[in-house]
């Protein structure tokens, strides 16, 4: 598969985006004095294999170089990108840090545990 270099303007790059996730591009339409994503039409361009940041005559440039089937129709200027992760390299089982309680009852007398809880969430990586 042959790889294109999408080149943006500018560092506002999120932070999430990484080498691996899959990138897509869906036309704009104005609705109502917004500018919205055309949900029939999102495209799936491919998987992230570079993200570089440089310095160029125009100022900062993001440049995203994307791994595209040749049957897919490149992104035109002025349409949205977004990507997604990939659910198997992002969801695995807990990983790294974890917790082990051990509640204890000192009391002589019978005691009822209410509620034990806890939260997490899954970090960004």
């Amino acid at each position: 598969m042959p790889n294109i270099d999408i080149t943006l303007q500018g560092t506002d790059l999120n932070i999430s985006a990484q080498v691996g996730d899959i990138l897509y591009h869906a036309d704009t339409v104005d609705t109502g004095g917004f500018t919205t994503v055309a949900t029939s039409a999102i495209v799936e361009i491919g998987a992230i294999l570079a993200i570089t940041y440089t310095g160029g005559t125009s100022g900062d440039q993001i440049v995203i170089t994307v791994e595209i089937p040749t049957s897919v129709v490149s992104p035109a200027e002025g349409d949205f990108l977004f990507f997604s992760k990939h659910n198997k390299a992002n969801s695995n089982g807990l990983l790294g840090y974890y917790a082990l309680a051990k509640m204890e009852n000192d009391s002589t007398t019978d005691a009822e545990l209410f509620s034990v809880a806890t939260e997490f969430f899954e970090s960004s990586k």
